[in-house]
């Protein structure tokens, strides 16, 4: 990511095939990850919710994923279009990555047709970011408040 003199970097986000993303997740298991995060991105990028999205998005730092998003039209549990999984490396946290992250699946969705989002929060951070990004059209339930 480039420095671009603000708040946070110049954040580009890509698509990627979900054997990307699958790929991502063991080599961040294996690569000395709290406990906390290992558990976290094997809730929201493993089994099930990797196999319901249609689509993946990342973004990079020096070609290395440092955060991703997942999300579907048809949604986790068949019920429409949703953002199922959003995950950022604790040390790129607080620079814009997670925001960008989530407004790129978003927009994907509206784009193809999606009038309503869901999106389920598991933890306060992500209660906080989605309320600052104040989206149309977003379904939000809460599950649990890690």
């Amino acid at each position: 990511m480039e420095d671009n003199g603000r708040r946070g970097k110049n954040v580009q986000v890509e698509g990627v095939e979900k054997a990307t993303l699958a790929r991502w997740v063991q080599e961040t298991l294996t690569d000395g990850s709290s406990p906390a995060d290992a558990f976290w991105l094997v809730v929201l990028f493993a089994g099930d919710r990797l196999v319901a999205a249609d689509r993946a998005f990342v973004v990079r730092d020096e070609g290395r994923i440092i955060g991703a998003v997942t999300a579907s039209m048809q949604g986790e549990t068949g019920e429409g279009p949703e953002i199922i999984g959003l995950y950022v490396l604790p040390s790129y946290r607080g620079q814009g990555v997670g925001r960008h992250l989530f407004r790129h699946a978003y927009d994907a969705l509206k784009a193809d047709g999606a009038d309503t989002i869901r999106v389920v929060l598991l933890s306060r951070e992500a209660r906080r970011l989605v309320e600052r990004l104040k989206l149309p059209d977003l379904e939000v339930r809460d599950v649990g408040m890690a």
